[in-house]
């Protein structure tokens, strides 16, 4: 929704200078707005701010069932946030004496449900309608980058002895096309005086022992009670290896989304081994104890980047996660979000 916004904003701000310039003296009218917030997680409250002055000219309570209403007297149109929350707000532009009901569902607020305000129906219905087409955008990109990898793809494995393939090896990703590198670095075999060829074959060195369809790597550490718990001891279930850490911000945002699948999917066989970089162990209890962490098993050196594990896991940025199946086999990498939640759906369906 904020994507939108910080344009919309802009011309909301330019239009309402431009219109404080032109005299108006009509009398005031009473303007009301019935509101409903659906799938409310604990909001109290809803204010009335205007856009330009950033003023809060009222509030509403909300009900138990999410009812809010307000009512105002307007001389003229002006533009209004109904806001929620800094990050969850509505534009509303009301016209004096128009009665408006809005609902706006807090897992979806980029598409209220507006009536009886027309310049605030006609904002939303061209919004959506951009975010089709943004869409429509994206899925073209995402089709058209496809086809650029196939093409690749077919080049070098019909030129794998070409030096012209090392311009274009490096728009695949090795753990996504590791047959791709391995054929390419054997093609060019005789070139190992060449600088390029000589990166291409570290690289497929390294990343053969952490390939997809490989064994993944034995992790044996401490937990946080000083107890040894070995990777392995975890056969039998589907394991994520997630790598992070108390300091890293992009591993702590994803700590929800770890927690809804592990209780989730634990049940259907899977599991999570954290394997912290941190150097503090008092950070690393903390944050296990705040992000609510606890339910899966955490080990650590405390070694840093120098740990052991991540070494052995060629980890250079974190988050940093492997799944491997029950056999300890490696079947996917770097997945969170929601594509770690389609890969576990597809694993673990019913």
């Amino acid at each position: 929704m904020q994507k939108y916004i910080s344009v919309l904003v802009f011309l909301v701000l330019s239009l309402s200078l431009s219109a404080q310039k032109q005299a108006q003296t009509p009398s005031q009218k009473s303007t009301q707005i019935k509101g409903e917030l659906k799938n409310n997680s604990g909001f109290e409250k809803v204010y009335l701010e205007n856009i330009l002055s950033e003023v809060v000219i009222d509030s509403a309570v909300i009900s138990r069932k999410g009812k809010f209403s307000f009512e105002l007297n307007l001389e003229k149109s002006d533009f209004f946030k109904l806001k929620i929350s800094d990050e969850m707000f509505l534009m509303y532009i009301p016209e004096p004496g128009e009665k408006a009901e809005i609902i706006l569902d807090t897992e979806s607020p980029e598409t209220p449900v507006i009536q009886g305000s027309k310049h605030t129906e006609l904002v939303y219905s061209t919004l959506g309608a951009s975010a089709d087409i943004n869409q429509k955008i994206e899925d073209y990109r995402a089709q058209m980058e496809l086809e650029r990898k196939t093409m690749i793809r077919k080049m070098i494995d019909e030129n794998p002895t070409s030096l012209a393939c090392l311009f274009f090896i490096n728009e695949l990703d090795v753990n996504e096309d590791f047959p791709t590198y391995k054929k390419l670095s054997e093609g060019l075999a005789e070139h190992t005086e060449n600088y390029l060829v000589a990166d291409l074959n570290k690289i497929v060195s390294e990343s053969s022992k952490l390939a997809i369809g490989t064994q993944a790597p034995e992790i044996e550490l401490q937990t946080p009670l000083g107890e040894t718990k070995k990777l392995s001891d975890l056969r039998g279930s589907y394991v994520l290896i997630d790598f992070w850490a108390a300091w890293c911000r992009p591993c702590r945002a994803e700590s929800p989304n770890l927690v809804k699948l592990y209780d989730k999917y634990h049940k259907k066989g899977f599991t999570i081994y954290s394997v912290s970089l941190d150097r503090d162990k008092g950070s690393w209890l903390k944050a296990i104890k705040d992000d609510e962490l606890g339910k899966w098993t955490h080990v650590s050196d405390l070694m840093y980047w120098s740990s052991q594990a991540a070494v052995d896991y060629g980890v250079e940025s974190i988050p940093h996660t492997i799944l491997i199946d029950k056999n300890g086999i490696i079947i996917a990498k770097d997945l969170r979000g929601e594509d770690l939640e389609k890969k576990l759906a597809e694993i673990l369906k019913d």
